[in-house]
């Protein structure tokens, strides 16, 4: 029997299997999401999230995840931080903190604390195991709680984040985006399995890292390899991999599509192809 999987009662293991399964902005699993933070105490400050600065690059296996293999070493990159991190199919990208704002810091260190967990519960809160779940915990972790706005918003996880955005003129599309920043994605999967292309709003990713040359880094819920980072690059849009002097080749926009549902515009599968537009949260007004 599967247990209603939000509620005002700690998520049940039964329910938390449940939301790992594809499809991570399903209608039913935020149409009855009165508050992210179904489990509530005090927090401590800084007890959640590693508040990382160059001189604590030698600490980094304390601020690991039990089991977390995708972040592999930090270094001193001027006043920030910079990482190695994997796709979850062995690639590695650099993602750098330097030159950040505080709140967009916080942000891109909540993202990337996230890689490799099984699960999104807190001390303080527990978030479904989605792409939407992700976003959310992230900006909780970064003390940028989304859980007082989103909830004024209906429609999945997904839509209610671009909602909050688009309702606050936050939405864009022309430039490229900060790390901290948001990225919805539609026709990820045939949601509602009518065999068109027609599904929007189905996922979501937190960046974490943006290059001159538009080369983004990006931290989502991959339905197959769970919390990873991905890459993805509007200006080199029908390239998959690039062959380089020094590696051979590199990522450069990482499948987005279902396996299973690429059947419809076969073509259309990478990151690039199903984006939809930018949202910016991270300066929302806050009750």
């Amino acid at each position: 029997m599967i247990i209603k999987k939000y509620g005002p009662v700690i998520l049940s293991l039964t329910s938390l299997l449940v939301l790992s399964l594809p499809g991570c902005a399903t209608m039913e699993r935020y149409s009855s999401f009165p508050d992210a933070r179904i489990r509530r105490g005090e927090r401590q400050p800084n007890q959640l999230l590693p508040r990382l600065t160059a001189d604590d690059s030698g600490s980094e296996q304390a601020n690991r995840q039990p089991g977390d293999t995708r972040v592999q070493q930090t270094r001193a990159a001027g006043s920030g931080i910079s990482r190695m991190v994997e796709d979850g199919y062995g690639r590695e990208f650099s993602v750098s903190t330097a030159g950040l704002s505080e709140n967009r810091r916080r942000l891109v260190q909540a993202a990337l604390s996230l890689l490799g967990r099984e699960n999104l519960r807190f001390s303080d809160a527990t978030f479904p195991l989605d792409c939407t779940g992700v976003v959310l915990a992230a900006y909780h972790e970064a003390d940028l709680d989304l859980t007082a706005e989103f909830t004024k918003y209906t429609g999945n996880g997904v839509q209610r984040l671009y909602e909050m955005a688009y309702s606050n003129g936050t939405a864009f599309s022309s430039r490229l985006p900060a790390p901290g920043d948001v990225i919805i994605w539609d026709n990820t999967y045939d949601r509602n399995e009518n065999t068109r292309w027609d599904d929007e709003y189905t996922h979501t990713g937190i960046v974490v890292d943006v290059n001159q040359d538009g080369q983004i880094t990006y931290i989502h819920h991959n339905y197959a390899k769970g919390i990873v980072a991905a890459r993805m690059n509007l200006q080199k849009a029908q390239t998959y991999l690039a062959e380089t002097q020094e590696s051979g080749s590199t990522l450069i926009n990482s499948p987005m599509r279902m396996k299973s549902h690429r059947y419809l515009n076969p073509d259309m599968w990478l990151s690039s192809h199903l984006f939809r537009t930018y949202v910016s949260l991270a300066e929302l007004p806050r009750d």
